[in-house]
């Protein structure tokens, strides 16, 4: 999965998942600026350090062996990838779900070709 834009927590009362994405966000810069240096050495420790990181991104980080970072309270941080997925994720829980008022106990099913203004039967 390739992020052109990163998700921005929708609602500012989960104070948890703005300082996941807050961390996620300051790693993200660090590990910028230690490969644009990198790049720019024309050594071979520059491209070991390249390599390494092309290696870890291939990785899966959701691995029961996979080291997990953890701020000061001790908790786990929730990667970008795992706020995107699952039962629990982005796209599911607020993305893929139609409120429609007056409408009782109705199924209401996922399709990209679902109207704002339309429900169907």
């Amino acid at each position: 999965m390739v992020l052109t834009v990163l998700p921005i927590p929708l609602f500012p009362g989960e104070a948890r998942a703005q300082d996941d994405l807050t961390h996620e966000l300051t790693q993200i810069m660090t590990v910028n600026a230690i490969l644009q240096k990198a790049a720019q050495e024309a050594s071979p420790a520059g491209a070991f350090i390249i390599r390494q990181f092309i290696e870890s991104l291939q990785k899966n980080t959701d691995c029961v062996d996979a080291p997990t970072a953890k701020p000061k309270e001790g908790q786990p941080i929730k990667a970008i990838a795992a706020r995107l997925q699952g039962k629990e994720g982005c796209v599911r829980r607020r993305l893929m779900v139609k409120r429609i008022d007056l409408l009782a106990r109705t199924v209401i099913k996922v399709d990209p070709n679902f109207e704002l203004d339309q429900a169907h039967d």
